[in-house]
């Protein structure tokens, strides 16, 4: 069993990784240097031709650097996630095809969606909360998330649906972090750009975990010379 959990959890965990880790490079990266370019003080006329220079100047060792430091970051932080689906699959038995996007939608909603009402994700230069403040909200948000989503939808005492309901809505009635008014320099449309990109690219990553884990899962529960195969020695 431990080694379903594992094998499943690093498969499944690395392929995400590099999934989201494509996206975020095609995706996210040009928004944060037009962010940057607007932090800088350009204005909206310059900022499309200062980026492409930018770009072209780049130091492509730096960008390399950057995108496997992106890379093994993603990848640690799916393998986690991975493991923790995994040992949930194991503990509650739910390894059907469907159980897998379950859990990549309950994924997204505990640990992007709904922590992001209260943080959303910003580019640099924009007005946010203090970093310990908005941390915190988000970590509480995400825990009691996915504590409520499990009691409503994974385990079977009827009981524990109002617990489930009461974890979703406590941090939000609680209140996120005040962000403090002021003007910035990044427009808006391009904020919401970014947010929806953001979303976008946790919604691919989570998806693609679950359903990936959920297929490994059943493969070594339906074969286990498969997973004889991949234990050392």
């Amino acid at each position: 069993m431990l080694s379903r959990i594992l094998i499943t959890g690093l498969v499944a965990g690395s392929i995400a990784g590099l999934a989201i880790t494509v996206l975020q490079l095609a995706t996210l990266m040009p928004l944060l240097h037009q962010a940057e370019l607007y932090e800088a003080g350009f204005g909206a006329n310059e900022t499309l031709s200062m980026h492409d220079n930018i770009l072209h100047d780049r130091d492509q060792a730096g960008v390399f650097g950057k995108s496997l430091l992106t890379l093994l970051s993603n990848g640690m932080t799916g393998i986690g996630f991975g493991l923790v689906i995994a040992a949930g699959m194991s503990l509650l038995g739910r390894t059907r095809a469907w159980h897998g996007l379950l859990w990549g939608t309950g994924g997204f909603l505990a640990w992007s969606l709904l922590p992001a009402i209260g943080v959303p994700p910003a580019l640099p230069g924009v007005e946010q909360a203090p970093l310990f403040e908005r941390q915190s909200w988000f970590l509480v948000t995400a825990l009691s998330s996915s504590a409520g989503l499990l009691a409503l939808f994974l385990l079977r005492p009827h009981w524990l649906k109002p617990v489930g309901l009461i974890l979703l809505a406590l941090p939000h009635l609680y209140g996120a972090p005040v962000v403090p008014t002021a003007q910035s320099g990044i427009p808006p449309e391009l904020s919401e750009q970014f947010l929806l990109a953001s979303l976008s690219t946790s919604a691919a990553f989570w998806l693609v975990l679950g359903i990936i884990s959920s297929s490994i899962f059943r493969t070594l529960v339906r074969n286990p010379q498969a997973e004889m195969v991949c234990e050392p020695g």
